[in-house]
């Protein structure tokens, strides 16, 4: 194959890609995306939601490393790893309502402080220790 035939050859071949090259870049280019300043109450939700996240994690660490000290041959926990129970508030619901222990959202079946949550009414939570059902009432006015 001589000189001339060679040039031809590798012209046709890189013709439609040069064509291509130039009508997507020039004749039709495709919008940038304009950079969106940043939303500030994303920011804050996403700085509230790390907080909360890590104000809770510290809680449940709180209230694991507790629940270590009981007796664990005692029945219901007992001795000085009971950690005394305050009930903060109830969020009332007739088909699901959660109580607010401790600080700590909970619902009938969770455990709080080594008691059982056996019932959540109105105006009071029905605890178990193990052996004997309670009651966490609200304060008057809550």
């Amino acid at each position: 194959m001589d000189k001339a035939k060679l040039e031809l050859t590798i012209t046709l071949s890189l013709t439609p890609v040069l064509i291509f090259v130039v009508y997507t870049n020039i004749i039709h280019p495709h919008p940038k995306e304009a950079v969106k300043p940043p939303n500030p109450l994303l920011a804050i939700q996403a700085e509230a939601a790390a907080h909360a996240k890590s104000a809770r994690s510290q809680e449940v660490a709180k209230l694991k490393a507790m629940a270590w000290k009981r007796d664990p041959f005692i029945v219901g926990g007992g001795g000085e790893g009971n950690i005394e129970l305050v009930l903060n508030g109830i969020v009332w619901d007739e088909k699901s309502p959660y109580a607010i222990i401790n600080n700590a959202m909970v619902r009938s079946g969770d455990e709080v402080g080594g008691s059982k949550v056996v019932e959540i009414h109105k105006d009071k939570v029905v605890m178990n220790d193990g052996t004997n059902n309670f009651d966490l009432n609200l304060a008057k006015g809550v």
